[in-house]
């Protein structure tokens, strides 16, 4: 679990840099071809970036709108098809020897216990922040709580014109503050304006005019509504220095474009006017709400930059507001293109949810023993499943080499290889298997579990082709951020065990989309016996991480003369889960039903 976290934070952190790098850059470079308003917009796509996985979420549906483009994770240290420790998955589950079944140990290049030490300290952080968030909000409403209303006719007649110039139908309280030495506008929920008890005298009303229609922008363009998203961005990010910035410009961007929207709103004459009720409020007051406000003062600094661009203000043409909206959709595209997609972030893609037509449960806990794990088997003819712990049957985990099920597929659709002619030479290279150490063909390759072979497959049809196919097929999460020679082994990929069993009814079904000719060739291949009544057909999987065997499969399907059963046994634990022992969970099983092997 901690591992998982943490992956996630690593890839939506790096996804978060990438794309604030991107915006930083179209802001910067084409800041004068930027309308204020679109220069303030573009930090929204950072926001939405963050959302993502949420949203994905609630809208799993749409959360496959692009594959993931940027693969950084925990990767497995070395090449899985390379020499590495070896399981202990052993050979020949049953007596009858029908099945090999072997595994290469693969490793997290961070362990357990310093993926939960730094989770610990994530959360430490994000505690604190916040803390600080509901400090600032018991101060804003400590705020509002001391406030008096405005008893001043005349302000009161120039803020109700503020209101009905701009539009407003809501009504927006006007009060003064003690505590203020800056105007501003606080509250999502309830908004009012606040403005200070003592620091209105001397200006005009044409300046005061200024500084309510300021504030009431705020409002209009829900700005404390998008700098609450941005503090819960900044809760579960503080440790990324990318939130930080993009939080300190966005506050730049936002009153430059308060700014630009009050003058394009009172014309040109008004820049002195504002600039005067500016230079008045030259105060900080996010040390006292932590962003939970937003006014017309601030630091000496931002006052500066302002003062400038109130100066040299002129009306935004039209042209200069096409051209923002044009750069806007590059910039969009640009984060689109280079993050990941929201399936792979998606806290919902490791699990499985959609409804199934019929189904029994069945404890059949006996059959594991110590091990944790599930039991499903379809059949067809009755279109009805029998499952045996549906918690752990909708869980997504690692395939390993029952994904070489499909790799054969998609290597007979694309003719690398064909039912005749499935050889493939040895590249001399030594294994920890010496049935791995030889030529080999599909029914060899298959019958062996041989690593290299399926990945050479793999390799030939192209990255961007399997990804499509498996995406085309619905296999699992769709997550292939592990990279194209390891996102099938303890990495990325995950399937659960009913997807398993949907893919395989449609194998022997042959309803899947490939060629008849290639599902009766890979059909073949998985053949493991006949008890004379019934044929077996199946492909184990074992995960094994740092030398111990955390996870097994074993998948197949029974034909017979009462119909085809389609079958996934999983267990897992922290040893002894291999793809040997779910084959013999699965026998067992299978013998008990009169399935197979009962005569």
């Amino acid at each position: 679990m901690a591992e998982s976290l943490l992956l996630y934070l690593l890839q939506s952190s790096a996804a978060i840099a990438v794309s604030g790098g991107i915006i930083l850059f179209i802001r910067n470079v084409f800041y004068r071809h930027l309308t204020a308003e679109i220069r303030y917009r573009l930090w929204f796509l950072l926001l939405f970036l963050a959302a993502a996985p949420f949203l994905a979420a609630a809208f799993p549906g749409a959360a496959r709108l692009a594959d993931r483009l940027i693969g950084l994770r925990f990767p497995a240290a070395g090449d899985p098809g390379q020499t590495g420790a070896l399981g202990t998955a052993g050979n020949n589950f049953t007596a009858s020897g029908i099945l090999n079944d072997f595994s290469i140990s693969v490793s997290r290049e961070i362990p357990g216990f310093w993926a939960a030490a730094l989770i610990c300290l994530w959360g430490g952080g994000t505690v604190i922040l916040t803390v600080l968030t509901l400090i600032s909000a018991i101060r804003v409403n400590h705020l509002k709580r001391t406030s008096l209303p405005v008893q001043d006719d005349v302000l009161r007649n120039l803020y109700a014109d503020c209101i009905r110039q701009l539009g407003i139908r809501r009504k927006i309280p006007l009060r003064f503050s003690p505590l203020l030495h800056s105007p501003v506008t606080a509250g999502t929920a309830a908004p009012c304006v606040l403005l200070p008890d003592s620091q209105l005298s001397g200006l005009s009303e044409n300046e005061i005019r200024c500084i309510l229609l300021h504030e009431l922008h705020h409002y209009k363009h829900k700005d404390l509504i998008c700098g609450a998203f941005f503090r819960i961005l900044l809760i579960f990010y503080w440790f990324h220095p990318m939130v930080w910035l993009a939080l300190k410009e966005m506050v730049s961007d936002r009153e430059i474009a308060c700014d630009t929207a009050v003058l394009s709103l009172l014309g040109e004459n008004a820049s002195v006017d504002y600039g005067t009720a500016l230079l008045h409020f030259a105060a900080r007051l996010s040390h006292l709400t932590f962003g939970q406000t937003a006014g017309i003062g601030g630091s000496r600094k931002e006052i500066r930059k302002r003062i400038s661009f109130i100066a040299s203000y002129r009306r935004e043409s039209g042209g200069k507001r096409i051209k923002s909206r044009m750069l806007y959709l590059l910039t969009a595209a640009l984060v689109l293109c280079t993050t990941p997609s929201v399936s792979a972030l998606a806290c919902a893609s490791d699990r499985y949810t959609e409804a199934l037509p019929r189904t029994d449960q069945e404890d059949l806990s006996e059959y594991f023993g110590q091990l944790d794990g599930s039991f499903v088997l379809y059949d067809a003819s009755e279109n009805r499943y029998l499952i045996s712990n549906e918690e752990d049957a909708r869980t997504r985990v690692s395939p390993n080499s029952t994904y070489k099920i499909y790799s054969a597929l998609m290597a007979l659709d694309a003719g690398i290889i064909t039912g005749t002619d499935s050889a493939m030479d040895w590249n001399g290279e030594t294994y920890p298997f010496e049935s791995w150490n030889r030529d080999q063909n599909l029914n060899s390759a298959m019958a062996n579990s041989v690593n290299w072979y399926f990945m050479d497959l793999d390799h030939r049809r192209g990255w961007d082709s399997t990804r499509q196919v498996l995406t085309s097929l619905s296999y699992g999460n769709m997550d292939f951020s592990g990279g194209p020679s390891r996102f099938w082994l303890e990495s990325s990929l995950k399937i659960s065990p009913l997807e398993q069993v949907k893919l395989l009814a449609g194998l022997s079904g042959h309803t899947l989309p490939f060629s008849d000719n290639g599902m009766e060739t890979v059909q073949n291949a998985l053949f493991l016996s006949s008890d004379g009544t019934s044929s077996l057909y199946g492909k184990t999987g074992t995960g094994t991480v740092d030398g111990k065997n955390t996870n097994g499969w074993f998948i197949g399907f029974v034909e017979s003369v009462h119909g085809p059963y389609s079958f996934a046994v999983h267990i897992s634990g922290e040893d002894g889960a291999t793809g040997a022992k779910a084959g013999e969970i699965a026998l067992d099983i299978l013998k008990a039903k009169k399935l197979y092997g009962g005569n």
